[in-house]
């Protein structure tokens, strides 16, 4: 899902453990239960490893299909937007720009708002409105201080 909550680069200082913090307080709140993590890459971690250990289908919380398994997931493109929250509901307001330091294939896309733990680097982002790479690297990287960015979470 998609959270509703927006967020700068720094996770409370708590870097990767504080985004999956994140993750799971919303997804709890939600009752959805799993566990869930939050898609973002570091310096050592990438993205792909962290949070797809299986290879099961992805879906949205309405239960529509993202990809097949993690080669379709990285593929280059995903068969439709992930713009819904962990309410189920359609996140249509701005920013729909996302936290992730990864690039199109799933690795560490070097700007990582220093591992999610400043706020005054810069980190890469992608974007809840495209099927094409561009959901996990929008090629560009903003400041960490932008409060206005969302998160990727996937259930494990």
């Amino acid at each position: 899902f998609l959270t509703s909550s927006t967020h700068n680069g720094n996770f409370g200082g708590l870097g990767l453990q504080g985004a999956d913090d994140i993750c799971r307080d919303l997804a709890n709140a939600a009752s959805l239960g799993g566990t869930w993590l939050a898609w973002l890459s570091t310096s050592t971690a990438n993205a792909k490893d962290r949070v797809l250990p299986g290879d099961a289908k992805y879906v949205r919380t309405d239960g529509e299909l993202i990809a097949n398994n993690k080669a379709d997931l990285l593929d280059g493109s995903i068969a439709i937007r992930i713009y819904r929250d962990e309410n189920n509901n359609e996140v249509f307001n701005a920013p729909l720009t996302v936290w992730t330091g990864t690039d199109e294939n799933g690795n560490n896309a070097t700007d990582t708002c220093n591992n999610w733990t400043d706020a005054f680097s810069d980190g890469t982002i992608g974007s809840g409105v495209f099927t094409d790479s561009r959901w996990t690297y929008g090629t560009i990287t903003v400041s960490c201080s932008s409060p206005l960015r969302r998160l990727y979470c996937f259930e494990q």
